[in-house]
């Protein structure tokens, strides 16, 4: 075989498969090495690197970050140890337009004191109201609190229920046809005696607190009642 110099020789088909076979000199002797071998085992070291990363393996711990300018095709979270302001910096508009499962608008809010504005609560597992401030005219609670004195059509011995969602106030003022009698409220099941009239005909009055959610009935433990006055604080 003539010799022929390298710049003479036919140029490879690129990119390389690897099973290409170059002679090195090892020992003083000349020896062949396939492409796929030639940096086995060995660490490789590049002042500079051109061309896409797409098959890059292993970690990049020892890598110093540089600038990315092109970041379009950028998936998944990103993430930075030891180097958290490299990524620069949020407003909460922009993390709300990065996040899918958020709720509400405006600032993000961090445990310790935050300000928030109009927020619906829920049903919180646990709420101390120990600062709170202001009335209370939409809460459910409070005896008399949001209620009034009225004069409701009532009955005797008809059944009614209290469903204002709380307590209720009742005051009746009855006559009953028989002396020595004790007149009241069967609340749910529980009868309650709260007025006693001593004479045939004469009148009487009480109130009685009724729960919420609770059945309230006239009763007499003799005779016949007849309402002179009902109202309720509801």
């Amino acid at each position: 075989m003539a010799d022929v110099k390298i710049s003479g020789l036919p140029a490879s088909t690129v990119p390389l498969a690897g099973t290409e076979v170059l002679p090195i000199v090892q020992g003083g002797v000349t020896k062949q090495v396939s492409v796929a071998d030639l940096t086995a085992g060995r660490t490789v070291t590049a002042a500079t690197f051109s061309g896409a990363g797409t098959s890059l393996t292993g970690t990049a711990s020892g890598l110093t970050a540089g600038n990315v300018t092109t970041n379009a095709n950028l998936t998944g979270a990103i993430t930075s140890v030891g180097n958290a302001t490299s990524l620069g910096s949020f407003t909460s508009a922009q993390l709300a337009t990065a996040l899918t499962d958020e709720t509400g608008t405006g600032s993000a809010v961090f445990a310790t004191s935050p300000t928030l504005v109009t927020p619906n609560l829920g049903t919180p597992s646990a709420l101390v109201g120990t600062n709170i401030t202001g009335t209370a005219n939409s809460l459910n609670a409070g005896f008399g609190v949001n209620q009034s004195w009225q004069a409701p059509s009532r009955a005797v011995g008809v059944t009614y229920t209290n469903s204002t969602g709380k307590p209720i106030e009742v005051a009746i003022l009855v006559t009953c046809t028989s002396g020595a009698s004790a007149q009241g409220l069967i609340v749910n099941t529980a009868t309650i005696y709260a007025g006693a009239v001593a004479t045939a005909g004469q009148a009487t009055g009480f109130a009685l607190t009724v729960p919420n959610g609770a059945t309230y009935v006239t009763t007499t433990n003799v005779g016949t009642l007849s309402i002179v006055s009902w109202a309720e604080l509801r």
